[in-house]
């Protein structure tokens, strides 16, 4: 008896968790989508590349689907149940509260486990993967926008203008450079060139790309308004940074790409070096907290869910949707204000990390102790 009511609570749970984590990746995707669609239009992108990325970014959105779609689909299952006099019924079996809830928990467990080990290694190559696909539509995309006779925006601060463009934008003829300095105090240029030749590097791992012109036989005029003075030069050959660094990437997102292993290695090298890099490693901490973080969070936010999701009988009325919101809100605002207070070195990692989760446990006990049936 015990074993098929097992199954039955699991099965109830299952279904309607699936579907929520499926709704927040979609939901989460739409945005990413968004600097997806800016580069596709108006380029001939393969299908098949925006297909992989779309893939990678789903799988990185996991371990921030999992927990919210823990929490809802246990009050929802346990509303139903509720609803439906099921609880009741096993009450009158002589079901505790204990034994109804370790399905629940076991699922939980499970889905934490798959969550960890995601994050061990797939969820930072998908990161990496994404960038790097990232990287190779914008570059793409630039060199196509590059067209002959006309004037191209597409750089902040810079306007390119070729007479003559061919092989898909990568070699120019009688280009016209006019580049703005970053600050006001930067010198802004103007720079002519009988011939220009599209060299594309990538930098390092993370995928932060270079894009260089390489300039013959032309001259720099050299504009600094803050210090009134003009200067021109005549040269033979000149490397122009057209599109350099435009995706590099952050000390964030850097250590996002890491697996764990490679984390604390990064973590144990900053800690041994001369020069300690205290920001680095608290950085390199969140990330890596985080990870072991979120399952422990899956499991809580069921026992919340399950906690508050339980109906006193048919057509009673609970807050238990209400309680949640409260519960997430509450958890983020203290999560986030402790990564920014970690950040600046006013909190350590473990505490701003673990802290909001030990806060939502405490909660969810608080709500279970107050189940009100007999053992």
């Amino acid at each position: 008896m015990m074993k098929i009511a097992s199954r039955y609570l699991a099965a109830s749970f299952i279904p309607p968790f699936v579907t929520s984590v499926m709704f927040f990746v979609s939901f989460l995707l739409t945005f990413e989508l968004f600097k997806i669609v800016r580069l596709v239009v108006r380029k001939d992108i393969d299908v098949i590349l925006i297909l992989k990325l779309m893939g990678h970014v789903a799988v990185t959105f996991i371990p921030l689907a999992a927990p919210l779609a823990a929490i809802f689909s246990a009050i929802y299952a346990l509303n139903k149940l509720s609803e439906d006099s099921e609880i009741i019924a096993m009450r009158s079996f002589g079901f505790s509260k204990e034994k109804i809830l370790t399905p629940f928990m076991i699922v939980g467990v499970a889905v934490a486990i798959s969550v960890f080990a995601l994050n061990q290694n797939l969820i930072p190559f998908s990161k990496r993967e994404f960038r790097s696909g990232m990287i190779q539509l914008t570059s793409k995309g630039l060199l196509q926008d590059i067209k002959q006779e006309q004037f191209f925006t597409d750089v902040p601060k810079i306007t390119l203008f070729a007479e003559k463009v061919e092989e898909g934008g990568e070699k120019l003829e009688n280009v016209f450079i006019h580049s703005l300095g970053k600050t006001a105090k930067d010198e802004d240029k103007v720079i002519m060139a009988n011939k220009g030749l599209v060299i594309k590097q990538k930098m390092d791992k993370w995928g932060a790309s270079s894009m260089r012109l390489n300039l013959s036989n032309g001259n720099i005029v050299k504009v600094n308004k803050a210090k009134k003075r003009t200067e021109k030069i005549i040269f033979k050959e000149y490397n122009f940074p057209l599109f350099e660094g435009a995706y590099k990437v952050s000390i964030d997102t850097r250590n996002s790409m890491l697996t764990n292993d490679e984390l604390w290695e990064k973590i144990k090298k900053k800690s041994m070096a001369k020069k300690v890099d205290k920001g680095g490693i608290t950085k390199a901490r969140l990330e890596l907290y985080s990870r072991y973080n979120t399952p422990l969070l899956i499991v809580i936010f069921i026992f919340l869910g399950f906690s508050i999701g339980v109906k006193r009988g048919r057509g009673a009325k609970g807050n238990s949707t209400v309680f949640a919101f409260v519960s997430v809100a509450l958890y983020y605002v203290l999560f986030f204000l402790g990564l920014s207070l970690s950040k600046d070195n006013v909190l350590s990692a473990g505490v701003s990390i673990f802290f909001p989760t030990a806060l939502l446990l405490m909660i969810a006990i608080y709500f279970y102790r107050r189940l009100d049936w007999v053992s």
